[in-house]
C-alpha cells in the first residue's frame, strides 16, 4: 500500500525559494534587454514552436494511458498547491531526465528512462521538483536561456541583445533555481533518502547496483563543498557559464537540500500548512500500469494484483 501523503493547501512558493534566486531574479526582471528578448520571442512565435516539438514528437500523459504518473503529476500539483495542473508528456530517451518548459503555458517532459529507472517514490521527487519549477516560473528564464544558442538564427535582433553577461546571470539564476526545485520536490516525495537515491540515480549510479546503493558515501562527499562560500560559488559558476557547461552539480543539491530539511525549514512547512491526503489508496497492475482493485486480476492484460507498486520489476 503508498503511503499517505500531506499536501500543503494554501503553500506559497516563497515559503521555501531559495534565498539567492530572489535577488537574481529581481536583477532579471529589470533587465531591459532581457525584456524586449521576451516581447521578440512572444511576436515571432518562437515558444509556440518550440512547445509543438514536444507536443508532435512525445506521448501525452493521461488518465486513460498512464494512470499511475497521471496520479503522480495530480497528486505533486496538489501537495504544492498548484491550481492548474501542466500537461506532461513522454520523451523516448534512457537516461533519468525531467524538464519544465515553456513561458505562458509550461509543460512538463519526462524521459521514459526516468520511468524505468525510479521508484514511484522517487518519481514524486523528481515530478515534483519540476511542478516546483512551473510554480516560481522558473521556466521563463529557463525558456530563454534555452534558447539562446538558437535565438540569434531564428529571430537576429534578439541575438544580438543578448550578452554575455546576461547569459551568465541566466546560468547563475538557474543554478539556484534548481536548489528550489529540489526543495518543492522534497515536500512532494516527503522523505529524505527517496529525495538522496534519486540525486544518486540522476548523477548516474549505475542501474545493476541498485539494490546495493549506498546513500552515506553519497552524504560524505557533500565535505568536497565544506569550504564553499557564496562568492566561491558564484566564480564557480561563472566559470562553467562561459565554458557552456550544464552540469547539475548533484553532490551540492544534495548538501543543498540536507541543510535545508536539517535546518527544520521542511518541517515547518508541513506543520503550518500540512493536511493529510485520504484519497492516495489507488493501485495499479506492474505490467501495463492501469488502475486495478487490490487483490483482482487486471480486466485489462490478465496480471495477478501481487502487491508489487507499478514499476518496481
Amino acid at each position: 500500500m503508498e503511503k499517505e501523503r500531506i499536501i500543503l493547501p494554501g503553500l506559497e512558493a516563497l515559503d521555501y525559494e531559495h534565498s539567492g534566486e530572489k535577488e537574481l531574479q529581481a536583477a532579471l526582471n529589470s533587465n531591459k534587454m532581457i525584456e524586449r528578448a521576451f516581447a521578440m520571442i512572444s511576436e515571432y512565435g518562437v515558444e509556440r514552436m518550440v512547445l509543438l516539438q514536444h507536443i508532435g514528437s512525445n506521448i501525452e500523459v493521461k488518465e486513460t494511458n498512464l494512470p499511475q504518473l497521471k496520479k503522480i503529476l495530480d497528486e505533486t500539483c496538489e501537495t504544492l498547491s498548484i491550481k492548474t495542473i501542466p500537461r506532461m508528456y513522454l520523451s523516448q530517451n534512457p537516461s533519468i531526465n525531467a524538464s519544465a518548459l515553456g513561458i505562458n503555458n509550461p509543460i512538463i517532459v519526462v524521459n521514459t528512462g526516468t520511468l524505468e529507472k525510479l521508484s514511484i517514490d522517487e518519481l514524486y521527487f523528481v515530478i515534483g521538483h519540476e511542478a516546483g519549477h512551473i510554480k516560481s516560473k522558473h521556466t521563463r528564464y529557463a525558456f530563454l536561456q534555452m534558447i539562446l544558442p538558437f535565438l540569434g538564427n531564428l529571430v537576429p535582433a534578439v541575438g544580438s541583445l543578448i550578452s554575455v553577461g546576461i547569459q551568465v546571470l541566466l546560468f547563475r539564476y538557474q543554478r539556484m533555481a534548481e536548489f528550489t526545485a529540489d526543495r518543492a520536490g522534497m515536500l512532494c516525495c516527503q522523505n529524505l533518502d527517496t529525495a538522496t537515491t534519486s540525486l544518486m540515480k540522476i548523477a548516474g549510479y549505475p542501474k545493476q547496483y541498485y539494490d546495493q546503493i549506498n546513500k552515506d558515501d553519497f552524504i560524505k562527499q557533500f565535505d568536497d563543498f565544506k569550504d564553499y562560500n557564496e562568492k566561491m560559488y558564484n566564480k564557480a559558476l561563472n566559470l562553467i557559464a562561459n565554458m557552456q557547461m550544464a552540469h547539475p552539480w548533484s553532490v551540492l543539491r544534495g548538501k543543498e537540500l540536507f541543510q535545508w530539511v536539517n535546518d527544520k525549514k521542511y518541517e515547518e512547512l508541513l506543520s503550518k500548512y500540512g493536511k493529510n491526503n485520504n484519497n492516495n489508496k489507488n493501485c495499479f497492475c506492474v505490467n501495463c500500469g492501469k488502475e486495478l482493485v487490490p487483490g483482482k486480476s487486471c480486466p485489462y492484460c490478465g496480471e495477478q494484483y501481487d502487491g508489487t507498486p507499478w514499476n518496481s520489476r
